[in-house]
């Protein structure tokens, strides 16, 4: 797994230069990545997703381990995270909540804010 890290790190930003389309390095985030980390969970519990873009490129790609109880996106429910670095220096391990669900559920959020303070 360290060397497919690695691989992201050091080859992304040239990559992100080419067509997204069937592009090699983005098979190494979306399918590579997401098989290596699932051999180590080895529990059907658990969604594995990663994503370099749609479409587009992603200024940061991630890869995201979902507990199949609590959610399977990342809009909304709280699951862990590999966020790469905009410049690719290095990663971050994250537990990170998904925030469009509220956004979306809670519309216009300063109502959502004064209902909050009534309660």
């Amino acid at each position: 797994m360290n060397k497919l890290l690695k691989k992201v790190l050091d080859n992304y930003l040239i990559e992100k230069e080419k067509p997204l389309k069937d592009n090699n390095l983005a098979k190494v985030v979306t399918k590579d990545l997401v098989s290596s980390i699932r051999e180590k969970v080895q529990n059907d519990k658990y969604v594995i997703k990663g994503s370099v873009g749609q479409g587009q490129w992603a200024e940061i790609p991630w890869i995201c381990i979902f507990d199949k109880t609590i959610s399977t996106q990342t809009t909304k429910g709280i699951y862990i995270a590999i966020l790469f670095k905009a410049d690719m220096t290095g990663l971050y391990l994250t537990l990170n909540q998904g925030w469009t669900f509220f956004a979306e559920t809670y519309k216009p959020l300063e109502e959502a804010v004064l209902l909050q303070s009534f309660r």
